[in-house]
């Protein structure tokens, strides 16, 4: 834990030292993923999660900035088996390794990692059920492409789809698992120069 708030406030102080813009993000994210085995009569749906923290922009070479931050993420899912359904409430904090071009000085485009770290996990079943969340993954590698822009000189909006791919719960610990955990992000940007 205390390497974790150690990486959460150099990676914070970092974006804010260095960045020619510095913005704090709200939005949503909506949630999906695939079954890590075959087991039939059994689906992943995906839900909506809450999505916050704080993005820095930082001007590399002409057009080309570098785009890193903090953000808490919730990735939701619902597994159902046998008709049965049992939420999964992942909680990330990812940090954003990305290029981006602008396209002019309000507006552009971007691509590249993004590392997830889980920071809460929880699960509930129907009642009279266990369920668990063994075997999710303690960080993984994904990446991000997407779009950022500003409708005012201090508040923008940004969109962009993620892909995490491999197994987010192995299947090996419980009957279905998951895995290729992908989002599509909304967020409202409000930015300071």
């Amino acid at each position: 834990m205390r390497q974790l708030l150690s990486l959460v406030f150099v990676t914070v102080f970092s974006v804010a030292a260095f960045a020619n813009d510095f913005a704090a993000v709200v939005g949503i994210l909506t949630n999906s993923a695939d079954r890590a085995s075959t087991t039939s009569g059994s689906s992943v749906s995906g839900k909506v999660g809450f999505q916050g923290g704080v993005l820095g922009f930082i001007d590399l070479s002409g057009p080309i900035a570098l785009r890193s931050g903090f953000l808490y993420s919730q990735r939701n899912y619902t597994v159902t088996t046998n008709s049965q359904d049992t939420d999964f409430n992942l909680v990330y904090f990812d940090i954003p390794a990305t290029l981006m071009y602008k396209f002019a000085e309000y507006g552009g485009v971007f691509g590249g990692a993004v590392f997830a770290l889980n920071a809460s996990k929880s699960c509930s079943g129907p009642s009279g059920t266990t369920c668990s969340t063994d075997g999710v993954k303690s960080s993984m590698v994904g990446y991000q492409l997407g779009a950022s822009f500003k409708f005012a000189p201090q508040m923008g909006a940004q969109f962009y789809y993620e892909m995490l791919p491999g197994n987010i719960q192995d299947n090996s610990i419980t009957a279905v698992g998951l895995k290729d955990g992908k989002s599509v992000v909304a967020n409202f940007m409000f930015t300071f120069e």
